[in-house]
């Protein structure tokens, strides 16, 4: 139950960074809720591992649900893998928008010395 909870909160709080992340570029015209995207993100976390506990369980009923848990297995761990690479990509981007809020604040209180 513990592996669930802290799932859960931890894609909450991704789908939040991204959210931010993209709202901040403004790419669409629109400002995307973040809570919303948090919580479906939140919500396909936690019906992933319900999906899993229960293959789990019938894996190790019969040989057959052994072979199906091993190939849902897979499927999620690449799954979450490619999710992995594209937030580690994203470093860079979370970076240079930090960096430009930041340069942005400072600049209407420069002092001359």
């Amino acid at each position: 139950m513990g592996r669930i909870l802290v799932g859960t909160l931890a894609w909450f709080g991704f789908g939040v960074i991204a959210v931010e992340m993209v709202n901040n570029y403004d790419i669409f015209a629109f400002k995307i809720n973040a809570v919303l995207v948090a919580v479906i993100m939140a919500l396909v976390c936690f019906i992933s591992q319900l999906i899993l506990s229960r293959y789990k369980e019938k894996a190790m009923a019969s040989a057959d649900g052994e072979k199906a848990y091993k190939k849902i297995l897979v499927r999620y761990y690449f799954i979450l893998g490619l999710i992995g690479f594209i937030a580690f990509i994203s470093i860079p981007a979370i970076w240079w928008g930090v960096m430009k809020q930041l340069a942005g604040l400072g600049h209407g209180d420069v002092r001359t010395f």
